[in-house]
């Protein structure tokens, strides 16, 4: 690897962290989108079941048992473009990859084929030390452990937890998205607050999905609100205002990881806003479901929710999450956050 993996501790290494169904690869889209950021989804999540390195990487995240040199390792690891960790749209580069075009054409096979897997990692990682971006969904706990125990600077994003729920459930309805979790749930409150239940009133065992997907939403939003607020090194993005000044927030952003608003990325911005089928195409964000596309109408997003959700579901989730810190918190701020009424 070319350069000094020290400069790591610098800046080099960025992450922005959220809730499934956030906004997070939008937000992560607009920075990678940045010619000098090599962007990396999910590495993690994505590579940890079939590498017993990143696994004990992510169990050593997972516990703390790190110091800050563990961004050299997070750079080393994931910095190389295996074609699980990148999807389109593609961005032309200035840290000199071998090659610097035809990754659309290449990576749907890239994906299935293992030769053209590593084919399309040696033409495409970067040959300098370029930053690196990684977005990871539901790893808050690996989030608050790294703003701990090393220089990492990290976004986490967050959006109105009935938005969250009614965009999840809908990709659950559709295989998209995982049911998985509801099994842990009692562990986890009794891990995270075992007093949660009777404050608010539940049975862990009569809950509705709805019910059960908020009361796990709200323990992992509590876990990131309280480690962004206590780091400095932390930025906290709202997507209702992303929604509504992404211009504004993404220079906040920008600013917050060291880089330069670039023009590259203010165009991206404009070409996502229109939600066509015609802009993905430009784009060229082939292979990707629509329901995991960053090309949407930003307003229309945010809102759907509120046209969409039962009434009664959406004061349930007020309900299970309005004495919550990050419901507080972000009310007080005078975000775009309205009740569920």
């Amino acid at each position: 690897m070319p350069g000094d993996l020290s400069d790591l501790t610098n800046g080099r290494v960025m992450a922005i962290f959220g809730a499934g169904r956030s906004g997070s690869s939008w937000l992560w889209a607009i920075v990678g989108s940045h010619p000098e950021v090599a962007h990396r989804f999910e590495p993690i999540h994505r590579r940890a079941g079939g590498d017993p390195k990143i696994r004990a990487l992510r169990d050593r995240l997972a516990s703390g048992s790190f110091g800050p040199e563990v961004l050299e390792e997070i750079y080393a690891a994931f910095s190389p473009a295996y074609p699980e960790l990148v999807r389109p749209p593609f961005f032309k580069k200035a840290f000199r990859p071998r090659m610097n075009w035809g990754r659309t054409g290449l990576w749907p096979f890239a994906r299935r084929w293992r030769g053209l897997a590593g084919t399309f990692r040696w033409l495409y990682s970067p040959r300098d030390l370029a930053p690196l971006l990684i977005k990871e969904v539901a790893f808050e706990h690996l989030m608050r452990n790294l703003l701990e125990r090393s220089p990492i600077r990290v976004v986490y994003l967050i959006r109105h937890p009935a938005a969250l729920l009614h965009s999840l459930l809908g990709g659950q309805d559709q295989a998209l998205m995982p049911t998985g979790r509801r099994a842990i749930l009692a562990d986890y409150v009794a891990a995270e607050d075992p007093d949660l239940p009777a404050r608010l009133g539940v049975d862990l065992k009569t809950l509705t999905p709805l019910e059960i997907e908020a009361i796990m939403l709200r323990l992992d939003m509590e876990v990131g609100w309280r480690a962004a607020q206590a780091s400095p090194r932390a930025l906290v993005v709202v997507y209702e205002e992303l929604c509504e000044r992404p211009f504004e927030v993404a220079r906040r952003v920008f600013d917050h990881f060291g880089l330069d608003f670039a023009e590259t990325s203010r165009k991206f911005i404009r070409m996502s806003m229109g939600g066509s089928r015609w802009g993905r195409l430009r784009a060229l964000e082939i292979g990707v479901d629509q329901y995991f596309s960053v090309f949407r109408n930003p307003r229309m997003s945010r809102d759907r929710w509120k046209n969409e959700m039962a009434l009664a579901d959406r004061r349930r989730v007020l309900e299970l999450f309005e004495s919550s810190a990050v419901f507080r918190g972000v009310q007080a701020g005078g975000s775009w956050w309205q009740p569920c009424a």
